[in-house]
């Protein structure tokens, strides 16, 4: 007995101590590969997504491209079937034959002998990756019993709209769909939209009496797969009866609302002020939306409030409330938070290189810069967001991250302690960017638990995780860049931030991601701060970004992140390089009266952008 406990003892030793061994060769050969790679497919996926693994280089040429590769270089534990081929010239692509099973958890390995592909080091050996298919869920919810016609309160029908994270059919939602009162069962009519996820969902006839019955939406987890049964109650009010169906706070902005909810929609014509009452005494305006009275006091969040609901509200069917209603309102406090003062990612010098953000119930944030190697810009470009949100919570991708930059920076940053208040801060990163060149910096700002004034309302460390960090990309920079398309060319104009004046002898290159050098075209800005940029031959016309170099400093603009919204403006135009004479015209204003003067302006120029002097024009108008 003693002899078989010893050997189990030392089988065990020998399994963890090659365990530990087989961790570290694999970090090792992950190192390696991550030298160039960009991105890999990791995290949560759908069940058809394909697993793709960007390199930093172009690998294949165009000739290559989706073609299945005769060489089996993936390997997935549990196994997947599936084709693996070039994607782009840069990406390599696994595309599973059958979608993948729900809430399991795969690890795959890429063998970089049996690719065998001569752009990339002999060195290279394996490289190891995980993912999970989550499985399916309801993604948006939204659903309501309303009028069937807006003239009749008597008859009611359910609609509602319901979209899940995966492919569903119509005939598996009607499997463990229903809809039904107490007592009888409602029919659905379902219809599926384009994407096989978002379904339209309405309900047969209800028919109104004077008693009050309750309906549920209930979705059978099973079929679907999902993790819980989803259960939706709706309140059928009396036909007779003008009554309160909920009070509620809102609490979507920072400054919060009371919201009364009535059975019926209400009277426009009745004025309803000195029908609702507040305790605490507070200042208040009302303001009626259908169903709804929305209450827009001077409330503070952490505090409570009793509304009360005086009798005599009606409802546009002349109902009304037959007895006096108190509500107590308690507004929670606000959520421990963080975000930027802006949305931008541009700082130029005349910001003296000081960073806004504004916290709520925290007593303190850590600061952390990391600085990209300058010759890492471009990577940064292809890989991830140049522009950002006040408050972005997803990270830099950790393996772009840790070959490309460098922490310089560590802070803890004491706040103000006052509660349920919005307070601006400002840390200052002159000394920081003075000991290294300007460029492109990742700032990250994140809590704890023992920095929050307040409590979470759910739990601490799954909030913590969620919210308890935000990221921004900033470039120090006073180039400022626009950039306009025509038919064959690119248009930049740069000028300086600070002055607004045309910067000249700015280097300005045009780049598409993952593409050969070949279609890379360059030019200087002019002294008006103007460079032309023409696409090579046979290279087309679609770009990604233009990057800028002056001096010691570079500006980038991601055509797909940051172009104008121009929906709503006339941009037809004309071919103005079908003109030898180019005209605009504007007057003082928009809006005459009749008798006014019109001074009426021209700007004219030949094709050469010049005009003589004392050149006669005719303008005629039109009424």
């Amino acid at each position: 007995m003693k002899n078989h406990l010893s050997f189990l003892l030392i089988l065990t030793i020998l399994f963890s101590c090659n365990s530990e061994k087989n961790k570290k060769l694999r970090e090792k050969l992950n190192k390696e590969a991550e030298k160039v790679i960009a991105q890999t497919t990791n995290g949560n996926l759908l069940t058809t997504d394909e697993i793709t693994i960007r390199f930093v280089d172009e690998v294949v040429k165009q000739e290559d491209l989706n073609k299945p590769l005769e060489a089996k270089v993936f390997s997935f534990k549990p196994r997947i079937k599936g084709t693996t081929y070039w994607k782009t010239t840069s990406t390599l692509a696994f595309k599973p034959s059958v979608p993948l099973q729900f809430k399991k958890s795969y690890k795959g390995k890429l063998n970089f002998k049996k690719l065998n592909c001569k752009a990339l080091p002999d060195s290279l050996i394996m490289y190891y990756f995980e993912f999970n298919i989550t499985g399916r869920a309801i993604t948006a919810y939204k659903g309501d019993l309303v009028l069937k016609n807006s003239n009749n309160p008597k008859y009611f029908n359910f609609q509602g709209e319901i979209s899940f994270s995966e492919n569903t059919s119509v005939e598996e939602l009607e499997k463990c769909i229903q809809f039904k009162s107490e007592s009888n069962k409602v029919q659905l009519k379902i219809e599926g939209k384009s994407d096989n996820r978002t379904f339209t969902v309405k309900s047969d006839e209800i028919v109104r009496d004077n008693q009050s019955h309750q309906y549920k939406l209930t979705i059978e987890k099973n079929i679907l797969g999902l993790e819980n049964d989803f259960e939706k109650t709706y309140l059928l009010t009396p036909l007779n009866e003008m009554t309160i169906v909920g009070a509620s706070s809102v609490t979507s902005t920072k400054n919060p609302k009371i919201r009364i909810e009535f059975s019926d929609e209400l009277s426009s014509e009745q004025d309803i002020n000195g029908l609702i009452s507040i305790t605490p005494t507070t200042e208040f305006k009302l303001q009626k939306i259908g169903t709804n009275i929305i209450i827009d006091g001077d409330f503070s969040y952490g505090s409570e409030y009793k509304v009360t609901i005086h009798k005599g509200i009606k409802s546009r069917w002349a109902t009304q409330t037959s007895e006096n209603i108190e509500r107590t309102i308690k507004f929670p406090n606000i959520e421990p938070q963080v975000e930027f003062a802006s949305a931008g990612v541009y700082l130029p010098s005349n910001n003296e290189y000081k960073v806004q953000f504004y916290t709520c119930n925290l007593q303190r944030v850590h600061i952390e810069i990391k600085k990209v190697y300058d010759k890492s810009l471009i990577e940064f470009l292809n890989s991830e967001r140049l522009n950002s949100q006040s408050n972005r919570r997803t990270p830099f991708q950790d393996n772009y991250i840790n070959r490309n930059g460098v922490i310089i920076h560590n802070e803890t940053f004491e706040i103000d302690s006052r509660k349920n208040k919005w307070l601006l801060s400002e840390v200052d990163l002159s000394d920081v960017i003075k000991k290294n060149k300007k460029g492109l910096y990742l700032v990250r700002i994140n809590f704890n638990p023992t920095d929050m004034l307040v409590p979470s309302n759910t739990d601490t460390y799954k909030y913590i995780e969620e919210n308890g960090q935000i990221y921004k990309p900033l470039i120090f920079s006073n180039i400022g860049l626009t950039c306009k398309k025509t038919g064959e060319n690119y248009r930049v104009w740069a000028t300086d931030i600070n002055t607004s004046l045309p910067l000249s002898n700015v280097s300005v290159s045009l780049k598409r991601s993952y593409s050969n050098e070949r279609c890379k075209t360059s030019a200087t800005t002019n002294s008006q701060g103007e460079a032309v940029l023409f696409p090579p031959k046979n290279c087309g016309s679609y770009y990604d970004y233009v990057i800028a170099e002056y001096q010691d400093e570079k500006s980038a603009i991601k055509f797909d992140e940051m172009e104008w919204n121009i929906s709503g403006f006339d941009i037809g135009g004309i071919n103005s390089s079908e003109l030898n004479t180019q005209v605009f015209c504007y007057t003082e204003r928009g809006v005459y009266r009749p008798g006014d003067e019109i001074n009426f302006s021209v700007i004219a120029r030949h094709k050469n952008q010049s005009y003589p002097e004392n050149r006669e024009l005719t303008v005629d108008l039109y009424n």
